[in-house]
């Protein structure tokens, strides 16, 4: 769903961007215009529903790749328990 609303959006969009270069009538790009918004809006939505089902792992691998606040609080309750 994400990679058809990604897809259809970019090809009406070129297609939206030679028919304004070229001057071709309003009356084709207001149909061709629709399109574009809505299958923005599918990839939007798509986006959204995808990040909230994987967003454990999302969170797993941002602690794994940046593991700054973890790090620096462990290190301070080792120090303090190992000088008693």
């Amino acid at each position: 769903m994400l990679m058809a609303g990604c897809i259809g959006s970019s090809v009406t969009g070129v297609l939206l961007i030679y028919m304004i270069n070229l001057g071709i009538g309003l009356v084709y790009r207001q149909g061709l215009s629709y399109w574009h918004v809505e299958l923005s809006l599918l990839m939007v939505i798509a986006a959204m529903i995808h990040f909230h089902i994987y967003r454990k792992p999302f969170k797993n691998m941002f602690k794994v790749l940046f593991p700054f606040k973890s790090n620096i609080n462990k290190n301070k309750s080792k120090m303090r328990s190992t000088s008693k």
